[in-house]
């Protein structure tokens, strides 16, 4: 079964969603007028969508998991639950026309990026055939190597964020090279068996230590990240996965929702002071076996019992559904800035500033607005100034500009990261290295604030283009040196297309073909 890459979504089938959501929402007590925007979030979210081409281009990934991941998936399961769409929301209309103006933004700023956007990714086929295996061995090695310098130096947190100045810092901010190994490995895997595998010892390492790092600092993101960096290169290629494959796979993530998720909630409140990956692993190891133990003791705290003043958009807890979308955080974000006053645009200029790397601006401050909102809230302490809150670019512009922020900031920042992630990549069924955009996207786009915009549009191109042209000019050269030296040379090809001829290999050694006798056709 080859599961779609949607370049579109049917107007129909997007019409037909919406008054399903609306006609059920009536019926369960929503406010007709609270109905209707939702409504017109979806047709707007569809029409965005189609706008930028769909996944097969990062601006119409964002827009994807940006609607699904903030409200779309959270009002479809309150529906199923049978519970009022404007419940336990504290300024419920002004939030969802937030929302509306936004996406409209959005489809907007998809519409002049079509237009002007190149036909062919700046970064297409820098890495074909061979190359491309030889990048991912050498993405995972130098990833890997650099991950745990930057550990052993303390300039980097158990996930390889940066936490400290230095050219290390530096290159931990960049550093998403073993995700692009298992990206690469896929695609090479796909194309070189023709469709029937998809993995490879480069993609089975490179997963497991992203999930061990994840584990290990009780990140959901870290322990979902491999598996999502696998399934992007898979559905891109169009790979016919087995029923036996799709059975495991549906496993595992009830696996991973099941006792991860509460794995991951329980142990990041009760690690304690443990310092360091090694400190901090073994007590997740600890947790995780004992998982039906962690889950019980997950359940049974506080703040999922008593959900209190805590944001939330159900009537109980939901679990991993909690996880599945901001509107519940974005509405207070939006409450409070009706009761308060916006912060201004500042925090965009520091985003911006937050590019140039400490090793050249030795005393840059540090920007936390994430870590900012949560203490101006209440809902950290004072002196807490590594925690962060997240909330959705809507939300963050809301606060920082009220409905300038959101209907005229939060557009042009979205052409800006729009036209640089589509115009580096390209169609990501053509070359990988959108890949990693959308697999970013799924984290940045839903709860990245304002400063995860700016971020893919800066840091993050740079991250693409670092590993575009590292993994085509530097990392394949070393591996050739340590493996031997260069004993073949390869025929490219222009696409990535499952079905398309993988490169061929040529022995410089062999005879030169010659032709048939009788023929007067020259050598070959």
């Amino acid at each position: 079964m080859r599961l779609p890459i949607p370049d579109r979504f049917p107007p129909k089938q997007v019409i037909l969603f919406a008054v399903c959501l609306f006609v059920a929402q009536v019926l369960e007590g929503t406010s007709l007028t609270f109905a209707l925007l939702l409504f017109v979030y979806v047709l707007l979210a569809g029409l965005a969508f189609n706008l930028a081409g769909g996944i097969a281009y990062p601006s119409g990934a964002w827009i994807f998991f940006t609607a699904t991941l903030t409200c779309l998936i959270g009002f479809t399961y309150k529906v199923l639950l049978g519970q009022p769409g404007e419940s336990h929301l504290r300024a419920p209309l002004v939030t969802m026309s937030a929302y509306c103006i936004g996406m409209a933004g959005m489809a907007a700023a998809a519409y002049v990026c079509t237009a002007i956007r190149p036909r062919e990714g700046l970064l297409a086929n820098l890495v074909v055939g061979e190359r491309m295996k030889q990048a991912a061995i050498g993405c995972f090695i130098f990833g890997t190597i650099g991950t745990f310098a930057s550990l052993a130096t303390n300039t980097a947190d158990s996930v390889g964020a940066a936490t400290s100045s230095g050219v290390t810092t530096a290159f931990a901010q960049l550093n998403h090279f073993v995700q692009m190994a298992i990206i690469l490995g896929t695609t090479y895997q796909i194309a070189h068996s023709k469709g029937k595998s998809s993995t490879n010892w480069i993609v089975w390492c490179a997963g497991l230590l992203l999930f061990f790092f994840g584990v290990a600092s009780y990140s959901k993101e870290g322990m979902f990240v491999s598996l999502l960096s696998w399934l992007v290169p898979c559905i891109a290629m169009r790979f016919d996965f087995s029923k036996k494959q799709l059975i495991s796979g549906v496993c595992v993530l009830v696996f991973m929702f099941y006792y991860l998720v509460p794995f991951s909630q329980y142990g990041r409140r009760s690690r304690g002071d443990a310092q360091g990956l090694l400190a901090s692993a073994l007590i997740a190891g600890q947790y995780l076996t004992h998982l039906e133990e962690t889950r019980k003791l997950y359940l049974e705290a506080p703040d999922v019992t008593d959900l209190g003043d805590q944001p939330h958009l159900y009537d109980t807890s939901e679990g991993f559904f909690d996880r599945l979308q901001m509107i519940a955080w974005d509405d207070l974000l939006i409450d409070y800035t009706q009761t308060n006053q916006t912060i201004g645009f500042g925090a965009i200029g520091d985003s911006f500033l937050n590019v140039i790397p400490h090793f050249i601006w030795a005393n840059k401050p540090v920007y936390g607005q994430a870590n900012l909102y949560g203490r101006q809230l209440g809902f950290l302490s004072e002196d807490d100034t590594t925690t962060g809150i997240s909330f959705s670019p809507v939300g963050d512009g809301f606060y920082q500009g009220s409905w300038i922020g959101v209907g005229f900031v939060l557009p042009l920042l979205m052409l800006f990261m729009f036209l640089v992630a589509d115009s580096l990549s390209g169609d990501v069924r053509k070359a990988p290295w959108g890949l990693l955009f959308i697999a970013i996207s799924a984290h940045y786009a839903p709860e990245g604030m304002l400063v995860g915009v700016v971020w893919m549009a800066t840091l993050g191109a740079e991250v693409i283009i670092f590993s575009a042209l590292l993994s085509a000019y530097v990392l394949p050269r070393i591996i050739i040196l340590l493996s031997g030296g260069e004993k073949t040379r390869v025929r490219a090809t222009q696409n990535f297309v499952l079905g398309a001829p993988v490169r061929g290999v040529m022995n410089r050694n062999a005879p030169p073909l010659r032709p048939e006798p009788g023929s007067n056709a020259p050598p070959v």
